[in-house]
């Protein structure tokens, strides 16, 4: 007779049930659905290598959860003047094909938040469904990427314009150049989690070169901050 064990969630006992048989096979099933401490005080091994591990895994969780929320400041703060600020006014004068970027662009770092978030949460299995529709979505990417670098140009050249469109047009290709190596490469090293989130990171760090290039800082530091013989300091303070 077979039998296979089954800790529960509720304590550290095991559960010892029979095995089922059909069809004149025998099978012998092992299962561990058990809590990470028992209640009654007493742990195995087992059960401290998988507090251990995830308390080391905890501090870089965190780390790349608040690299994705920067990354959504930095993309707000970036296009806030020229993009952002004129929509929430009603005064935004953009063709169709930059709002269709921006919207593509957006949906992008949703997604990065939100993978980095159910890595946060421990939900692997989810992270790696929502993956498979990322791959599609990275791809998405460089075509938008480059089919707007191509459309802004040729409007710049029929707009008399081909100078400044041309120096502009440098950083989109760029970004369309190097983007999909690194994204490529974390699609091959998807199933090795620290290359893969490494690669990541790099591959939407690339993309956000257009918004930091338009962070004003000199504005802002001007604005809000004065020098003085004792430092730098809020331009509010007496």
């Amino acid at each position: 007779m077979h039998y296979f064990m089954k800790t529960s969630r509720v304590g550290a006992q095991p559960i010892i049930r029979k095995a089922s048989s059909r069809a004149g096979k025998r099978t012998i099933r092992t299962a561990c659905t058990c809590a990470i401490i028992p209640h009654d005080g007493r742990h195995s091994g087992g059960f401290a290598m998988e507090v251990g591990s995830r308390d080391r895994l905890l501090p870089k969780r965190w780390f790349y959860s608040s690299l994705s929320i920067l990354a959504a400041i930095m993309v707000a703060g970036g296009f806030w003047n020229t993009y952002w600020k004129p929509l929430i006014d009603g005064t935004l004068d953009k063709s169709w094909v930059v709002d269709l970027h921006a919207a593509v662009f957006v949906g992008w770092i949703v997604l990065f938040i939100t993978q980095a978030a159910l890595i946060f949460r421990g939900r692997t299995d989810v992270h790696r469904k929502v993956g498979k529709f990322g791959i599609f979505y990275g791809f998405v990417i460089i075509a938008m990427g480059l089919f707007v670098a191509l459309n802004q140009l040729a409007t710049g050249v029929a707009a008399g314009r081909a100078a400044e469109v041309q120096s502009f047009l440098l950083i989109p290709l760029v970004d369309m150049i190097i983007f999909p190596i690194f994204f490529g490469a974390a699609i091959y090293y998807r199933r090795e989690p620290e290359l893969h989130r490494r690669l990541m990171l790099v591959a939407t760090t690339e993309l956000l070169t257009a918004a930091v290039a338009r962070l004003d800082l000199d504005a802002y530091v001007t604005a809000h901050w004065s020098c003085s013989s004792s430092g730098w300091r809020p331009s509010t303070w007496p």
